[in-house]
């Protein structure tokens, strides 16, 4: 293939294992993503060197590539919760387990993977960090890391024998699909999982469809809130309700169904962040009835805010010579931007040299005098925009998270307003939007295709103390899901311009390029990516907004013409730092 000629080696040789693994000699595979994707016949990898279980990665999509019907699974999984997780699993688990017994290094690759994946959770420890490591052992045959065996074993003894007799059955139906599907729909019943969950194919005349049973690692608990928005003022006025109030959304009454003369007209009302001048007019919503902006106070009850918090704390304390370092020094910078200028012809103060002229040939001429005046620096708000897509968990949310809230502190102390933002979907795999086009007839190029969750941490006028306890959500791995970046920073755009400060900063920390798979899998693939470079040219181009960009291990200037690339988390404070100087520092006019 032409494209291996820009390749490392390394690149060429996981690229060709791709394309033979997959079945498909003209797989286009490219290392520029930020998280693995596989559309159609594209194969996107992040660069080698930023993971080393990249070649785990390129084996896992290649064999679901090669043995994986979408259209077959769809017929057969769930919709939504826990059953949906469990089922979408055991399907990885079993194109995983062709390719482990055809190829030792196949399998060795898929080991280091599962190990890595569970090393990345933040409890990773827990149940659900668990169970696919049970299943890749029971039906593929790829053993545990070292250090969860203790942790498997508990687990083993607490499930019923009729289970494991069901794991065993599964591995000589892992080459046909369909019959392995119907015995994991019968292994759901001992898991005691499937009562609410609806494992037929859905039908299209559904007009009411159910409400997903909650996931109990999923972050659902808002949708008892019956109301996200508690604090007044003008953030309240525009924030969607959550989706069990979506009934009362005024947007829902004017939905229908597509409009028949024209398979590209949007079926559904679009958010209001997609009416920024100048952005791409092709990108379109599916349905925003299901999107919600949410305090993160509403996605966790306060006794959990408050141990999350402890968590974070305690994280910080080794980092804490250095964030006071780091600190000071903004905070000396900040102070200090103050603007000099001189009022002239005075009768009084310090001699004005250019009216040397008049003071020598008239001595009794007035208003020879000039006095400096210092003028208070420009009022400022910063908005810091916080990329909570799944790819981010463990250390890099952390990280993010303690910069987050060093930043906020600081820039309190200097008297410069800070909203702390984050952005991420509702659910994966499209959550209630997909059911809403599926009961539609599956209508083409629908546009986005996932439930949004847009999720304010900290407010621009809420003081500190009162918002820390909001960013120890992040730590909660249940709220990390897909990644929509165009319409996050137009979201966050419209918030800013709303705002009556002269000087408004967005910072943006991300990991990477958009990904959903959801919209990615229904439309033209560079849908989310030519969205967020439209937004991007707006924000920088014609709008007041001094947009900054970090990108953590992945290049981010390929989209923002200011922006920084760091190559790990560690990195972060010191790089936040530094770019928020060099704001303050710029435009001292």
């Amino acid at each position: 293939m032409a494209e291996d000629d820009t390749h490392t080696p390394l690149e060429e040789a996981i690229a060709k294992t791709a394309r033979a693994l997959s079945e498909r000699p003209d797989l286009e595979v490219s290392f520029l993503a930020a998280a693995p994707s596989l559309v159609g016949n594209r194969l996107s990898l992040p660069p080698p060197d930023s993971d080393p279980s990249i070649r785990g990665i390129a084996d896992r999509l290649a064999l679901k590539a090669a043995h994986h019907d979408a259209d077959l699974h769809a017929t057969r999984v769930p919709r939504g919760g826990e059953a949906q997780t469990l089922f979408d699993t055991f399907e990885a688990v079993r194109t995983e387990a062709i390719g482990a017994s055809m190829l030792g290094g196949v399998k060795a690759n898929l080991q280091a993977l599962a190990a890595q994946d569970w090393l990345r959770r933040a409890e990773p420890h827990a149940p659900e960090a668990l169970m696919p490591l049970l299943l890749r052992e029971a039906v593929a045959g790829i053993a545990p890391p070292q250090g969860a065996e203790a942790q498997l074993k508990r687990l083993r003894d607490e499930l019923p024998s009729v289970i494991f007799d069901d794991l065993a059955a599964l591995k000589p139906l892992v080459n046909d699909q369909a019959a392995y599907g119907q015995k994991v729909a019968e292994l759901l019943v001992h898991f005691g999982i499937d009562e609410q969950e609806d494992a037929a194919t859905p039908e299209p005349d559904d007009n009411t469809p159910e409400d997903p049973t909650p996931d109990p690692d999923d972050d659902t608990e808002d949708e008892e809130q019956p109301d996200t928005e508690p604090d007044s003022g003008q953030d309240e006025q525009r924030t969607p309700e959550p989706a069990d109030t979506a009934s009362q959304d005024p947007h829902e009454s004017t939905e229908g169904p597509p409009e028949e003369d024209d398979e590209l007209a949007p079926p559904r009302p679009q958010p209001e962040w997609l009416n920024l001048p100048g952005t791409d007019v092709t990108y379109r919503v599916f349905t925003s009835a299901h999107d919600e902006v949410i305090g993160a106070e509403h996605l966790a009850d306060a006794e959990e805010l408050q141990r999350l918090r402890q968590y974070l704390d305690t994280q910080s304390q080794k980092l804490d010579p250095l964030v006071a370092r780091l600190a000071n020094r903004l905070q000396r910078r900040l102070i200090a931007q103050q603007q000099q200028s001189w009022v002239f012809d005075l009768e009084e103060g310090l001699l004005d040299t250019a009216r040397l002229t008049r003071v020598i040939t008239d001595p009794t001429a007035p208003l020879s005098f000039k006095q400096e005046s210092d003028q208070k620096a420009r009022n400022t708000v910063v908005t810091l925009l916080l990329d909570n897509s799944g790819s981010m968990r463990g250390r890099p949310m952390l990280v993010a998270a303690l910069c987050a809230d060093v930043v906020a502190r600081t820039l309190e102390r200097c008297g410069v307003k800070c909203e702390i933002l984050g952005y991420t979907t509702r659910t994966w795999k499209g959550g209630l939007s997909r059911e809403d086009w599926m009961a539609a007839g599956k209508p083409p190029h629908p546009g986005r295709l996932n439930d949004l969750r847009h999720i304010i941490y900290k407010r621009a006028d809420t003081p500190w103390r009162r918002a820390r306890i909001n960013l120890g959500l992040m730590m909660r791995e249940g709220v990390l899901k897909e990644n929509i970046d165009g319409e996050a920073l137009a979201w966050a755009a419209t918030r800013l311009l709303r705002r009556a400060e002269e000087r408004r900063i967005l910072m943006v920390i991300s990991d990477g390029a958009p990904v959903d798979d959801s919209t990615l899998s229904t439309n033209p693939g560079h849908i989310l990516e030519s969205h967020l470079r439209s937004v991007i040219d707006y924000l920088e181009r014609l709008s007041p907004i001094e947009l900054v960009a970090i990108g953590i291990g992945h290049d981010v200037t390929r989209y923002y013409s200011r922006a920084v690339t760091i190559p790990d988390v560690d990195s972060l404070g010191e790089t936040l730092m530094q770019e928020l100087e060099g704001v303050f520092i710029q435009a001292r006019n």
